[in-house]
C-alpha cells in the first residue's frame, strides 16, 4: 500500500470524527522523521491494529533517547539505549544472532 492510499483509507474511515493529517505529514511519520501527534497516534494505532499504550510508550522512550534525556538519566550511550528499546521486539534467535555479531565485531576490532 502506498502512503497516498493509506491517507485515503484513513480519511475514508476516520475523518468524520477526527482530523486526518495531510499526505506530507503522514509520509514524514512513515519515514520516522516526525512523531505522530497525540490526536493522530490513536487513529494510527487503530488503523494498523497496534496497541495504543505500547505505541505511546515507544514514542515517549524514543523521544527521550533522541533528546538526550534518557542518556543523561542513565549514563548510557544513545545507541545502546536505542538497542535496548528494540531488544524486546526481537525473538530469541534474532537476539542470539545480534549478540554473536556484536561479539564477532568486538573481537575483530580489538585484534586490529
Amino acid at each position: 500500500m502506498t502512503v497516498a492510499d493509506f491517507v485515503e483509507q484513513l480519511k475514508a474511515n476516520y475523518s468524520k470524527k477526527n482530523k486526518i493529517p495531510g499526505y506530507n505529514h503522514v509520509l514524514r511519520v512513515c519515514k520516522g522523521e516526525v512523531y505522530p501527534g497525540p490526536n493522530f497516534l490513536p487513529i494510527l494505532c487503530y488503523a494498523l491494529d497496534i496497541n495504543f499504550e505500547d505505541a505511546r510508550k515507544m514514542v515517549m522512550v524514543d523521544k527521550s533517547i533522541k533528546s538526550g534525556t534518557a542518556q543523561a538519566l542513565t549514563n548510557k550511550d544513545t545507541e545502546l539505549l536505542q538497542l535496548e528499546n528494540l531488544w524486546g521486539n526481537l525473538n530469541q534467535n534474532s537476539r542470539r544472532e545480534l549478540l554473536m555479531f556484536a561479539q564477532m565485531k568486538a573481537k575483530m576490532e580489538t585484534s586490529s
